[in-house]
């Protein structure tokens, strides 16, 4: 009898988290191998004349996934974030150095508007990934991964795709943790 040949689907973004004989109630993180680097898109000439340039594509499916939510770290908060909001940062300067930090709840796609920045990540397990974006190029990074960028041209401009929403007045719904925090998981 012929054993089905496993496929790999080459749309699957690893939002999957690892299984396994993992004992009840452990949390499995996220690894840097979870971060999808999307292809960079070809661009074309709109009916009104401008340039149409798809940062990234999703499917159902994957949408889906970029919006599944750790029940447990969910519940932690006093309001409910899951949702979706979109931010820019803009005028950066070269050499800016931003983010540094990782996220228990959301997961985010980085998109690099206009000039270039240097992504580096890192997960509990000590696995490390460094990608340089180009104008037009997205990552997605999951939860749990702690992230750093470096600018690398002046008036350089992000836009950041997240699934959870944010109340600036109430520390609870940032979802933002430091370096020593990150640091703190890995023993």
């Amino acid at each position: 009898m012929r054993k089905a040949k496993e496929e790999s689907n080459p749309r699957s973004y690893g939002f999957e988290k690892q299984s396994g004989n993992i004992p009840h109630g452990l949390r499995v993180h996220s690894r840097v191998d979870e971060i999808v680097i999307f292809p960079e898109s070809e661009s074309w000439e709109t009916k009104s004349g401008g340039k149409l340039v798809v940062p990234f594509v999703f499917n159902f499916e994957e949408m889906k996934k970029f919006f599944s939510y750790e029940e447990r770290e969910r519940s932690t908060g006093k309001e409910d974030i899951r949702g979706l909001r979109m931010y820019r940062v803009s005028e950066l300067k070269n050499g800016v150095i931003g983010a540094m930090e990782f996220h228990k709840i959301r997961n985010e796609i980085i998109t690099v508007i206009k000039g270039s920045a240097q992504i580096d990540a890192e997960d509990i397990y000590g696995g490390k990934k460094s990608k340089i974006l180009l104008s037009g190029n997205s990552m997605m990074i999951p939860n749990y991964i702690m992230h750093t960028y470096k600018i690398l041209e002046d008036d350089s401009e992000l836009i950041v795709i997240a699934n959870t929403t944010y109340n600036a007045k109430d520390k609870s719904t940032h979802d933002s943790f430091s370096v020593e925090e990150f640091e703190a998981l890995k023993q």
